[in-house]
């Protein structure tokens, strides 16, 4: 069967913009890819791989819930989500090293795997927070004592 000639025009056109606005890849997750953002390095894109998990709503919703109060210094900001979810631009964070982590975190960051989490502005942010006990644990601005919590993945 022949190919039809718009949907070989769309997937070169996919295809260049993507080679146009997508950088080296910086990290996978459990359904997401993340990548450099190619106009803008201080951004990065992440782009859900796997259907119905939603992380990248989930942090967009979060986001928009934050923004404007004491809690946002917490999170990095998303600019952007497309219209179906799949991909998200957020700022992007420098890495958060081992020895830098603190003591002390609001009750509402759950996920304390160091690499959810850089700089940003010299302030600690979560940079994934797609996944998440927020809504479960609320929102409420108590800080706790985290320093056994905190975990890497090799």
């Amino acid at each position: 069967m022949a190919t039809n000639v718009w949907d070989l025009f769309g997937n070169v056109v996919s295809r260049d913009l993507l080679d146009l606005c997508v950088g080296k890849q910086l990290g996978t997750g459990m359904s997401r890819d993340v990548y450099e953002f190619g106009p803008d390095p201080s951004l990065v894109i992440k782009f859900e791989t796997v259907a119905g998990n939603f992380q990248n709503v989930f942090e967009y919703e979060i986001w928009n819930t934050v923004k404007g109060t004491e809690a946002e210094k917490w999170f990095a900001p998303v600019l952007r989500i497309s219209d179906n979810g799949k991909c998200l631009l957020m700022k992007r964070t420098e890495a958060l090293g081992w020895n830098e982590k603190p003591a002390k975190m609001p009750r509402f960051l759950t996920d304390l795997k160091i690499q959810n989490f850089g700089w940003l502005d010299g302030q600690l942010v979560a940079h994934d927070y797609g996944f998440s006990y927020l809504m479960e644990k609320g929102m409420k601005p108590v800080m706790v004592n985290v320093s056994k919590e905190w975990w890497k993945a090799e």
